[in-house]
């Protein structure tokens, strides 16, 4: 049986391979994927993490490996990228900062200090029309236990450690020391300042492990400055209120220093807090206050449902919930790992029902080796629309290329003029016309589909014809979904992330 089924998966290749050789000299780099979003659909963010695709999908390492998933991702109407710039302590892009770890993962065939994902990854969303933000960890120095992708930073500074409740070496450096603070943001600066972000997510809900939480935090001095300041003796309870948000002014400084450093970029970068529902107040969090100093453009809410890494059911309510406590555009992040299709389906139909405005996908990986992305497509895209281009002099007529991830009608004056299948190219001969007119597309997703796009490329008379976003839609706003170049959804991985943009 395993035979059979690589047979089938060498057929269906060399039948790719077949298209792309008859059609894909076709296809250059100014030639868009384009499709429309449904009005009123919620704007859909996704997480990556690319170090996470090469462990569990073997994906593509290097440029192409990046331009598959943020093709992948927004062939499916995705239009926002979280792409994380940490994995523990270790930078997942190039960082020049001293002392710093960058990530070396030989299994995977990704060394950070060599090949710069971030930079890659800016370039190549911003072609794509894809908003994309740095997702920086501070607060991990190892990431799901001490010895797992442990930073380096840690046993350099064991003078700096933190200390928890029973007063024992916490083993990671404390917000307390400015030494530490300083080293933190001069990653994030180095993040803001050379690269051409749109925006930090700064991630409180990943401690690292053992885990910062309220039962750290207890260094000697603190404790003693907090109980001359507030009139207090003895160790502070780990959920005292007034305690929380005195360590967390820690934090604080921090923030402080992050908001200066995006406002200070030719371009502002807008700034994100991710958290824990229900838990805006905490040793290191301290969302009410960051919010009266107008540190924060935008917050993040992380709700598990019955089962870590299922999708809760509740978001809107959250959303709604968070924005009348805030008033700040709030994100909502929807967890794939674990629920089942049904279960995820169930829970998305709810939040768009409920008018969840911005829906964080958790995490990509998953969404693509669990083939889910139907989910975020239909959330997106019309299963119908009218597509139409700019005005062309038809009276020579002309000859284009078409390739759609759905059936298609060609139209022009309300005549039919051509059709096709999804995924199969077609070269279509428009013919004369006495006047001016645009060429009118007709387009159908077929079900549980995971992609969607049309891309048409050839001659009207001597004019150039490319899809991109200066066309109209009968849903509203037209936006490029994927790569310029072969279209994704016609080519094998091979061709489609190395057509097009070099």
């Amino acid at each position: 049986m395993k035979g059979v089924f690589y047979m089938k998966r060498l057929s269906a290749a060399l039948f790719c391979l077949f298209l792309t050789g008859a059609y894909g000299a076709h296809w250059n780099k100014d030639t868009y994927v384009i499709w429309s979003l449904k009005k009123q659909a919620p704007h859909q963010a996704a997480v990556v993490s690319w170090s996470d695709w090469l462990v569990f999908g073997n994906a593509v390492s290097g440029k192409p490996g990046v331009r598959f998933i943020l093709n992948t991702m927004a062939a499916s109407g995705i239009r926002e990228v979280w792409w994380r710039t940490f994995g523990g302590g270790n930078t997942l892009y190039s960082s020049k900062v001293p002392e710093v770890t960058n990530g070396n993962y030989a299994g995977q065939g990704a060394d950070y200090s060599r090949y710069d994902s971030l930079a890659d990854a800016v370039e190549y969303a911003h072609k794509l029309g894809i908003k994309i933000s740095a997702w920086y960890t501070p607060l991990e120095e190892a990431h799901g236990w001490p010895d797992n992708v442990r930073s380096r930073y840690v046993d350099l500074h064991k003078d700096l450690w933190d200390r928890n409740v029973a007063g024992l070496p916490a083993e990671a450096p404390s917000f307390y020391y400015k030494q530490y603070r300083d080293y933190k943001l001069a990653l994030a600066k180095e993040m803001l300042h050379n690269y051409d972000i749109d925006g930090m997510v700064i991630d409180f809900e990943r401690g690292g492990s053992p885990g910062r939480n309220d039962l750290w935090g207890y260094l000697l001095p603190m404790i003693k400055d907090f109980n001359r300041k507030y009139n207090r003796s003895g160790r502070p309870a780990s959920d005292d209120p007034v305690w929380q948000a005195y360590r967390a002014e820690n934090l604080g400084k921090f923030m402080r220093g992050v908001k200066d450093l995006a406002k200070s970029r030719k371009r502002p970068a807008e700034l994100t807090a991710i958290f824990k529902a229900g838990e805006d107040l905490s040793a290191h969090c301290d969302i009410a206050g960051w919010n009266r100093e107008k540190m924060l453009d935008r917050i993040g809410i992380i709700k598990h449902g019955k089962g870590w890494g299922k999708p809760a059911t509740n978001l809107a309510s959250l959303q709604n919930q968070y924005r009348h406590k805030y008033q700040l555009p709030t994100s909502m992040i929807f967890y794939s790992l674990n629920g089942s299709k049904t279960e995820i389906q169930t829970c998305l139909d709810k939040a768009v029902a409920g008018k969840v405005k911005n829906i964080i996908w958790f995490e990509t990986t998953y969404l693509y080796f669990r083939e889910l992305y139907a989910l975020p497509t239909a959330a997106a895209c019309p299963e119908k629309l009218t597509l139409k281009s700019p005005v062309y002099d038809l009276r020579k007529g002309g000859e284009i290329y078409v390739v759609a991830a759905g059936s298609w009608t060609l139209k022009i004056a309300g005549k039919t003029v051509a059709a096709g299948k999804a995924d199969i190219p077609a070269m279509v001969k428009v013919p004369a016309q006495a006047s001016r007119i645009s060429l009118e597309f007709i387009c159908s997703l077929p079900k549980d589909s995971t992609k969607a796009g049309i891309a048409v490329q050839g001659k009207i008379g001597s004019t150039a014809i490319q899809s991109d976003a200066t066309w109209k839609s009968s849903q509203g706003e037209v936006v490029t979904l994927a790569q310029p170049g072969v279209p994704p959804f016609l080519a094998p991985l091979d061709e489609a992330v190395t057509g097009g943009v070099k």
